[in-house]
Formats: structure tokens, C-alpha cells, sequence
């Protein structure tokens, strides 16, 4: 077991809840019951598109494995990388509410899957087992690595 102390805004206190109902599975809520007095366990940490992050080259050391396992149809899917700088919103030394240097390496973010044929519309899925009954904290790292724009929208439709 391993405690320490997290940057001030690292966890949220409150979240979007996602209610499965009646195999719709729409229905969102927020979920405002003191998620800070929870006890937090990693299941799953994934880098999607890249090579394993070990614990020695990113703040917190945590480790992020490659997805590549949990893909469901790997044939439609390949690795894409960034080599340039990824640009963060707020200052290294920021701890305020937009502060992301400890969220995730700069190696989470120059890394992503594409689709194989080039195709805008093709769906790329991963499963990834969990235990039913129980309530998980998911969060996704978001990063536009491959579009040169100053300003703008980027769209996409999750399912969960």
C-alpha cells in the first residue's frame, strides 16, 4: 500500500454519474456524495496507442500499460505518434483547477490509435473488464494531436 498526498484538484469532488437503464444506456447524473471520502483502487490504466509508461518517467509514479490487448477488432485500428510539444493549459507549477502536470506524462499524450483504411466513420473499441454492481471512476485523457488549428471543436461520440 502506498499513500501519499495529491495535488489539491487532482480528483474532483463531484462527477458525472452514468446510469445504465434499461439497456438504453443513457441516463447521466451528478454524482455529489463526497467522492473525496472514497477509497480510489486503479483497475485499469491504460496509454492508447503507445508503448508502456513506467512509474520512473512521470510525476505520482504511476504506470500505464499499452491498450492493445483490451482492442476489440485490432485489424481496424493502428498506432499513431506526435513528436512535437504538448501544449498544456496551465503553468508546470500551477496546483489551481486547471492544472494538469500531474495528470498525465507528456508520453500519454503523443500517443493515439487511427484507423487503418484512413476512414472518418470507422468505430475503434476496447473492452475492458470490471466488476459489475459497483460504481468505477473513469477518466479519459484527451489530447488533438493531429489537428493544426487555432481555435475550434473537435467531435466524437462515446459510448460507455
Amino acid at each position: 500500500m502506498e499513500l501519499f498526498i495529491l495535488p489539491t484538484h487532482f480528483i474532483p469532488e463531484s462527477v458525472t454519474h452514468f446510469n445504465y437503464i434499461n439497456s438504453t444506456g443513457q441516463g447521466l447524473s451528478s454524482y455529489t456524495g463526497g467522492l473525496f471520502s472514497r477509497a480510489l483502487e486503479t483497475i485499469h490504466r491504460l496509454t492508447v496507442g503507445g508503448e508502456a509508461i513506467t512509474g520512473e518517467n512521470n510525476s505520482l509514479s504511476r504506470k500505464w500499460l499499452p491498450d492493445d490487448s483490451y482492442i476489440t477488432n485490432p485489424h481496424n485500428a493502428k498506432n499513431g505518434f506526435f513528436g512535437g510539444d504538448i501544449k498544456r493549459t496551465a503553468g508546470d507549477e500551477s496546483d489551481g483547477p486547471n492544472s494538469n502536470i500531474h495528470i498525465g506524462p507528456d508520453a500519454l499524450y503523443k500517443s493515439a490509435k487511427e484507423s487503418k483504411n484512413g476512414s472518418n466513420g470507422l468505430n475503434i473499441s476496447w473492452s475492458v473488464p470490471v466488476e459489475k454492481n459497483i460504481d468505477h471512476y473513469l477518466r479519459l485523457h484527451l489530447c488533438d494531436i493531429f489537428n493544426d488549428r487555432q481555435s475550434g471543436f473537435t467531435f466524437f461520440t462515446l459510448f460507455i
